[in-house]
């Protein structure tokens, strides 16, 4: 575990950094929704539903990160020695994943180059986070809430 970036020291306070920044994204986007005239968040949500896309974007976001940056990343950083190149190559990579899911989904032209700079942007944002600490755990967290942050929280002031 400590090779993919899930080390045991120092554990619990990573953990509790990675909780207080999930804490504070989502309290961000909550207030910005809220700042964009959004009248209710959560209000009318299926609570199920809230507690699946939970539970769905914790593993998402541990998987992804696990592989895409605890396993792809160090491997292109590793043998490349170029942090700059490994995180395009990696974030690049990690992209073409999602092409399939979302060129199914009918996407295309801005909306499809808005996902592309989004992936892209949070890939970078992890890779980052990832080097500073040398730690999955504040990545896991940012990605989830991002995840969440769409999932329900955005699509329940859209409705």
């Amino acid at each position: 575990a400590s090779a993919l970036g899930l080390q045991a020291k120092h554990t619990f306070r990573e953990i509790l950094l990675a909780l207080g920044i999930f804490s504070a994204l989502m309290v961000i986007g909550a207030y910005t929704l809220l700042g964009a005239g959004a009248t209710s968040l959560l209000g009318s949500a299926n609570w199920s539903r809230v507690m699946v896309f939970t539970a769905i974007a914790l593993a998402t976001a541990v998987v992804e990160e696990i592989m895409g940056r605890g396993f792809l990343f160090r491997y292109l950083l590793q043998y490349s020695r170029s942090m700059l190149l490994s995180a395009v190559l990696s974030s690049i990579l990690f992209f073409i994943l999602y092409l399939p899911g979302i060129l199914t989904t009918s996407i295309s032209g801005d909306v499809l180059m808005m996902s592309l700079m989004l992936n892209l942007t949070i890939s970078f944002v992890t890779i980052m986070l990832y080097s500073l600490r040398g730690s999955l755990y504040i990545p896991i967290a940012v990605h989830m809430a991002i995840l969440l942050w769409f999932d329900i929280l955005w699509t329940s002031a859209v409705r």
